[in-house]
């Protein structure tokens, strides 16, 4: 009787070990590696950003959307109309769209207007399982030393983002 206790133990033990390992019930990597990833965008002048590229002197907004998303597209006029609020903020926006979708959001949504603005093109589509994204826009906030404060999935009131960040 001890020994099929002691044997049911034992599978029990290694079944809950196996379980563990199951990739599909880790948390999503933002949460195991909560800093700024090391991403590669690919810029719309052509050059390679990197995470190299965001300053460590604010906190960061990184977005990920999509042009043609009319989340996305109401996301970003509402951060528009408070874009004063946003100078002391990186603002790092990736799609995996085509570059041509991407230059043509730039110029209609006046993006040029935000002064730490990072965009480009996520060609290895990096960010989607990174933060296994379930809608979009998906925003992830970070702090000045580039750690994680929360991501957010969906559209987010302005001055939730803004509180979030410190930033009255």
């Amino acid at each position: 009787m001890q020994v099929l206790l002691s044997i049911f133990i034992t599978m029990a033990a290694a079944q809950t070990s196996l379980a563990q390992q199951n990739p599909d019930q880790q948390p999503p990597a933002y949460l195991r590696y909560p800093t700024i990833p090391p991403f590669t965008l690919l810029g719309l002048d052509g050059n390679k950003i990197t995470r190299d590229n965001i300053s460590d002197k604010f906190p960061t907004v990184l977005m990920y959307f999509s042009p043609g998303c009319d989340h996305c597209q109401h996301q970003v006029t509402a951060m528009m109309a408070e874009k004063e609020k946003f100078r002391k903020v990186n603002l790092v926006m990736a799609t995996y769209q085509p570059m041509e979708e991407l230059k043509t959001f730039y110029k209609q949504y006046k993006l040029a207007e935000f002064p730490n603005l990072i965009i480009g093109r996520d060609e290895q589509f990096f960010f989607p399982p990174y933060y296994k994204m379930t809608g979009l826009p998906n925003i992830a906030l970070y702090d000045k030393k580039q750690k994680l404060i929360t991501n957010i999935s969906g559209n987010a009131e302005v001055k939730t983002i803004l509180q979030y960040l410190g930033i009255q």
